[in-house]
């Protein structure tokens, strides 16, 4: 009886610990709070996104868009800079970002699989770079 006790609690402890560090860990951030992070500036709903940035209302994607205007040959490195950071503030590769800023417009939607995120990213001349972050 002692021994199924103590399996059961070593068990309960583990399961405790997982479910803690999966709660806390960089994943589980809201996405309004990563923005806030990357950008400097206060975002609790996301509605208050930065401009080249869109955030679902149910917080299951982020979108960056470094040519929200579609401006002829336009790309902001502002918005750059903040995928790049995003990337990083979710743990994703470095050769994630590298991809992204030489993809061409030929290579048409890419999209990546990573362990809690789906990520896709276009390119377009008109439009810029577009990358879209969605939880799994």
């Amino acid at each position: 009886m002692k021994k199924l006790l103590t399996i059961f609690l070593t068990l309960t402890l583990i399961l405790a610990t997982f479910t803690l560090t999966a709660c806390w860990g960089t994943n589980s951030k809201s996405f309004c709070k990563i923005v806030s992070q990357i950008t400097g500036e206060e975002v609790t709903t996301p509605s208050e996104a930065p401009y080249y940035i869109t955030i679902g209302s149910d917080d299951s994607y982020c979108e960056i868009d470094t040519n929200p205007l579609d401006l002829d040959d336009y790309s902001s490195s502002l918005a750059l800079g903040y995928i790049k950071d995003m990337n990083k503030a979710l743990g994703l590769p470095d050769y994630l970002y590298n991809d992204m800023i030489h993809t061409s417009y030929a290579q048409g939607k890419q999209e990546e699989i990573f362990d809690n995120f789906k990520v896709k990213y276009y390119y377009h001349p008109d439009k810029g770079l577009n990358v879209s972050y969605y939880r799994i």
